[in-house]
C-alpha cells in the first residue's frame, strides 16, 4: 500500500511571550530548509482567533507517514529553538489526509 500524505498540526497555547516575527523569519525558515528534502511538502502559520486559546497554529505537510517520522527524529536543534520564540510548548496533532480539494 503506497504511503498517503500526513499532516502534522502544531497548536501553540495563548501566551505573553510569542514573536511572530523571529517564528516565520528563522524558525519556519530552518524547519522549512531541514524538512524540505526529507519529505516536507507544505507548510502553513495561522494566526488563531482569540477565544480559542491558542494563538498559532501551524500546519505542516509531509509525503508520508515515514518522512514525518525521519524529520522529526532529527529535529534536536528545532525543538531546541522554541525558547527564543515562545515559552510553551506546542500541542501537536498529527494525522492521515483522507480527503480535500
Amino acid at each position: 500500500m503506497a504511503s498517503q500524505e500526513i499532516v502534522v498540526t502544531l497548536l501553540y497555547p495563548a501566551t505573553e511571550k510569542f514573536d511572530m516575527n523571529y517564528y516565520l523569519t528563522s524558525h519556519m525558515a530552518t524547519v522549512e530548509k531541514q524538512f524540505t528534502p526529507t519529505g516536507l511538502t507544505k507548510w502553513q502559520v495561522v494566526k488563531a482567533a482569540p477565544d480559542t486559546g491558542y494563538s498559532t497554529v501551524c500546519h505542516l505537510w509531509f509525503k508520508s507517514k515515514e518522512a514525518a517520522d525521519e524529520c522529526f527524529a532529527s529535529a534536536g536543534n528545532i525543538m531546541a529553538d522554541i525558547p527564543n520564540y515562545t515559552d510553551v510548548k506546542p500541542v501537536t496533532i498529527g494525522g492521515q489526509v483522507v480527503g480535500g480539494n
